[in-house]
C-alpha cells in the first residue's frame, strides 16, 4: 500500500510540475500557425540573466516567421513559474495585472509584429 501511494505522490508531483510550464503548449501552437521557435541555450540564458539581471528566467525562445527570417517576430520570456514572474515584476516596482495582455501563465511575451502586434499574443493564449 506504501509503494503504491508513494507512486501515486510521485506522479501527482511530475504532473503539477509539467501543468506549470506553458513553454511547451505555446511553442506547439506557434509552430502550427507556421512561426519557427529557436529556444536559447545555455549560453544565450547566462547573456540575458547577466543584462537583464533576472536570475529566475528559465528560458528564452525567439519566435521568427520563417527559417530565413533575419529579425525575430517576438520573445518569449519563460519564468521557472507564474508565482515567480509575478515576484520578479513586484521587485521592479510593477504589477502583474498592468501587463496582463503579456503574459501567460509563465510566460513574458514581446511582439515585434509592426502590422499585428496581437497577433503572437493571441495565437498563445488561444
Amino acid at each position: 500500500m506504501k509503494k503504491l501511494l508513494s507512486t501515486f505522490l510521485v506522479m501527482f508531483l511530475a504532473l503539477a510540475l509539467l501543468g506549470c510550464n506553458a513553454a511547451g503548449p505555446a511553442i506547439n501552437k506557434l509552430e502550427k500557425e507556421g512561426y519557427v521557435v529557436e529556444s536559447g541555450d545555455q549560453e544565450e540564458m547566462d547573456e540575458f540573466k547577466e543584462e537583464y539581471g533576472i536570475e529566475a528566467l528559465a528560458n528564452v525562445h525567439i519566435i521568427k516567421e520563417s527559417e530565413d527570417a533575419i529579425l525575430p517576430s517576438g520573445i518569449i520570456f519563460e519564468f521557472e513559474s507564474a508565482k515567480v514572474l509575478e515576484e520578479e515584476m513586484l521587485e521592479e516596482g510593477e504589477k502583474a495585472e498592468d501587463y496582463e495582455d503579456f503574459i501567460y501563465k509563465n510566460l513574458w511575451i514581446i511582439s515585434f509584429e509592426l502590422l499585428d502586434l496581437d497577433n503572437i499574443i493571441d495565437i498563445i493564449k488561444g
